[in-house]
């Protein structure tokens, strides 16, 4: 998924600087939902991008920012006021831009990292091939795919739900209990 993410957004960049519209875009990226993608420094903070003309090329700010900084940001550009008591009172993001544009568009790098991530032949690939994969939350056992492909010689750290049927599982992947309905 990383890799289709990092892919995607290299294309859309690619795609919006070289556009008419590049002179006037700024693109704020914010890592979604990063779970357990702490970072070395800090489990609180997540990356924030912007691409810009107006946005300092290669800056890092050493500012704390926050998602209603991102947003404050975005409502002075767009000249309106602020939505909520949140980002009112958030410092803007005024040191990531600049006042002399660089107009210069971006060029998406091509994908380096291959798209078949458990080929024939690895750890569960075969049972990996009989899942329903086309739709969310249908595939039972996830953990232990994950862990058998990340942690090829170490033993699962919980018990094993092998034997289990994907009929098992509740509509979310998780396990039935007593109360849930067939």
């Amino acid at each position: 998924m990383v890799a289709d993410n990092d892919a995607a957004l290299g294309k859309l960049v690619d795609y919006v600087s070289h556009s008419e519209h590049w002179n006037e875009t700024a693109i704020f990226i914010m890592e979604d939902d990063p779970q357990s993608g702490a970072d070395h420094v800090d489990t609180h903070r997540s990356p924030g991008v912007v691409v810009s003309p107006w946005a300092k090329r290669g800056y890092v700010s050493h500012t704390l920012y926050t998602m209603s900084s991102m947003w404050l940001t975005i409502e002075h550009i767009f000249g309106i006021d602020s939505m909520t008591d949140y980002d009112e009172d958030m410092a803007p993001m005024y040191d990531c831009f600049t006042m002399t544009p660089d107009y210069t568009p971006y060029d998406a790098l091509p994908r380096v990292i291959p798209l078949e991530y458990n080929p024939a032949g690895g750890p569960m690939a075969d049972w990996s091939s009989k899942q329903i994969w086309d739709v969310p939350d249908q595939v039972p056992n996830m953990g232990e795919i994950i862990w058998a492909l990340k942690k090829t010689r170490c033993p699962l750290p919980f018990p094993p739900l092998g034997g289990l049927s994907a009929g098992q599982y509740g509509r979310r992947g998780r396990r039935r209990g007593r109360g849930d309905r067939a």
